[in-house]
């Protein structure tokens, strides 16, 4: 197998094709949270906040702060993960088959459930089933049924 030909096998299974809240589909991967982390992407104030919770056991999320800068850093990491996990956004299913541009201001524009639902696909807080090809998810046609005896 080709470098190509193996990229696109690599690729395709980590894509995965789901119904938004709004209704509309996406075409998404679930980014890697290590390279969030070495492109700078994870600002380090969120870090230190995630840091300082995961050290106290009994700490809970509301202490960590929530300073308008704070929440800046986290809409920046929150918009950048919901950017590269988003590859395809459409009305039905075959809009969303393969990956099309996604810019910032798409991200920007996403209904808020939808966007919320994406990130939490990235973050992996919701699991996504990898056994559910695109090609399962599409409706079946009349004349792809098998006939009844």
């Amino acid at each position: 197998m080709d470098a190509e030909a193996t990229l696109a096998l690599v690729r395709a299974r980590n894509r995965f094709v789901r119904q938004l809240p709004s209704g509309l589909w996406a075409r998404i991967a679930l980014p890697r949270i290590r390279d969030a982390l070495a492109a700078g992407d994870i600002p380090l104030p969120v870090l230190r906040e995630m840091a300082k919770i995961a050290a106290n056991g009994e700490a809970q999320p509301e202490d960590a702060d929530v300073s308008p800068d704070s929440l800046q850093h986290v809409a920046r990491y929150q918009s950048g993960l919901v950017l590269r996990a988003l590859k395809a956004i459409g009305e039905h299913q075959v809009d969303v088959l393969e990956d099309a541009e996604i810019t910032p201001e798409i991200v920007a524009e996403l209904d808020q459930d939808d966007f919320d639902q994406i990130f939490r696909w990235a973050d992996r807080q919701d699991p996504v089933d990898p056994t559910a090809s695109p090609s399962e998810l599409l409706p079946v046609s009349p004349s792809q049924q098998p006939a009844e005896s």
